[in-house]
């Protein structure tokens, strides 16, 4: 019985830190594009681009920047 739930757990915190690592990834690379996007893109669409940067900015801040590049062994 207490192998299963340990076995629940390790896998838990396997999912949680796939999960923050992706949001890492994700966060970075919408920041990326984004930023991209802010400086060549026309003003209708600046408004938008600049609450997605702000977003990527909270995303980065929350699983941190450098967590997705060493969970998925990014060389960059």
């Amino acid at each position: 019985m207490m192998f299963l739930i340990s076995s629940y757990f390790d896998g838990l915190a396997s999912g949680i830190e796939y999960l923050i690592a992706l949001g890492s990834i994700i966060g970075v690379l919408g920041f990326v594009f984004s930023l991209i996007l802010f400086i060549i893109g026309s003003d209708r669409h600046r408004k938008e681009l600049l609450l997605i940067m702000i977003a990527c900015i909270v995303l980065m801040a929350a699983c941190g920047i450098q967590t997705g590049i060493n969970y998925f062994h990014l060389n960059i």
